[in-house]
Order: structure tokens, then sequence, then C-alpha cells
């Protein structure tokens, strides 16, 4: 006969602790919950984004330190000048930025830039917003699977 099954308090409400697969199952859904906002925010920009001919006028570097041997990464930003559909002439970095040069100075690009702010702009075609926001998916995934097959 089937006996469904009972109610279990949670061991963390006992005085216990919280079993290793389910702190896995939930980094792994914040994971694939911060992808998904990513991807949206990167589709969205693109659906709604305006085009214009521009060209590179410099590359803004940043450096992040991170890891516990303090180890330096360098993202390059291009400096893109445009000018919008409705004439403005507008001058700024790029949003995403990426440890390799994605164009040089003086390189003549596609911008994809938001009507509304014109100065949040990126080169048409650079995917660096949504390799990120996919690399969030598949760790989340990866967690979340982990953790039901542990």
């Amino acid at each position: 006969m089937f006996q469904p099954a009972r109610f279990q308090t949670p061991a963390i409400l006992d005085g216990g602790s919280i079993p290793i697969n389910w702190l896995f199952r939930v980094f792994g859904v914040v994971f694939f919950l911060f992808g998904c906002g990513f991807l949206w925010h990167a589709w969205t920009f693109r659906r709604t984004a305006h085009e214009a001919d521009g060209v590179v006028t410099g590359l803004s570097t940043k450096t992040k330190t991170s890891g516990p041997g303090k180890r330096t990464k360098t993202y390059y930003h291009p400096v893109l000048q445009f000018t919008t559909h409705d004439g403005c002439d507008i001058e700024t970095e790029t949003r995403a930025g990426s440890t390799s040069t994605p164009a040089h100075e003086g390189d003549r690009v596609r911008v994809r830039y938001d009507p509304d702010d014109p100065t949040t702009a990126d080169i048409a075609g650079h995917k660096s917003d949504v390799w990120g926001a996919l690399g969030f998916i598949l760790i989340g995934l990866f967690f979340v699977l982990f953790s039901l097959l542990w």
C-alpha cells in the first residue's frame, strides 16, 4: 500500500546543519538566475538599441586584482565616437570590457547604443555580455545537477 512521505523538520531548525548538497543547489539556482537576468538585459539592449557607424578613438584600461595570489587582470574598454540618429556627436567608453582588445584605435566599427542614453554603447557583434551570462547559467546548472546527483 502507498504511504505518503512524512514531512521532516529541516535539520537546521533542529539545531543541525544544512546538508551540503542543498548549499550546492541554492548556489546553483542563484548563479542560474543571475545568468538569466544578465542574458535578459543583453537581449533587451540588443532589441531596443540603435546602430550607427563609429570609430575607435582609444582604449580605456581597468585593472582588477583578485584571488589569493593577488592576480591582476587588465580589461580593455574601447572608446567610441559616433553620431546618433538625432545628430548628436557622442564619445563614450563601451559597457563591456574584455581581457583582449576587441578593437584598436582608428578602427571603424558599427556601434550599438541605447537611444535613451547614447553614452551606453557597445561594438555591434561583440558578445562578451552574452558569453558572461551563459557562463553564469552553465555554472548554475552544473551545481544544481551535481547537487541532485550527489
